[in-house]
């Protein structure tokens, strides 16, 4: 499976189109006419792949400097600083590379899926402090610094009832 999805983002002023593709490929070695067939080992498949993805969840107007109009004493309106843009900023994009194999053993009773994953994410959306505020606004959006998330997932499935009208399947 492959896809490339070319994206758009109305919140960001700058940067308003990205590209973020993916590949995930797996090969089912148990279907092989080499794969020697048994009642303990009853299907294996091999799976990789790698994605990018953006996020871009912050307000619509992080990237605009905008005014508020607010009511003093229920008689004078007038123009407030609601936010300080930066025009600079653009979307977290995060890579995602992982490996894995699933199998089913013993008959199809026992089924192994391992996955191991590690995630790169550049240009976090973080909120940054002013050295001095402005106008009482302290701070602002901003792209800064970078996340690293590496782990695995195992999923067991048994299925101890396996009947002509009833299938129980359990799994952790």
């Amino acid at each position: 499976v492959s896809a490339f999805l070319l994206n758009r983002s109305s919140d960001l002023e700058i940067v308003r189109w990205g590209l973020f593709p993916s590949v995930q490929l797996g090969w089912a070695i148990s279907n092989e006419k080499w794969f020697p067939k048994s009642n303990v080992l009853n299907y294996l498949l091999i799976k990789a792949g790698y994605d990018i993805s953006g996020n871009d969840d912050i307000s619509n107007y992080a990237a605009r400097t905008s005014f508020g109009v607010t009511k003093y004493l229920y008689r004078s309106t007038a123009a407030v600083l609601d936010n300080i843009g930066n025009e600079t900023i653009s979307w977290e994009q995060t890579g995602k590379a992982n490996v894995g194999l699933k199998a089913w053993l013993l008959g199809n009773r026992l089924g192994i899926d391992f996955d191991y994953f590690m995630h790169h994410t550049s240009n976090l959306l973080t909120l940054k402090s002013f050295d001095n505020p402005v106008a009482g606004i302290n701070n602002y959006w901003s792209n800064g610094g970078s996340l690293d998330n590496r782990g695995f997932e195992v999923t067991v499935t048994a299925k101890p009832i396996v009947a002509r009208n009833l299938t129980l399947e359990v799994g952790v």
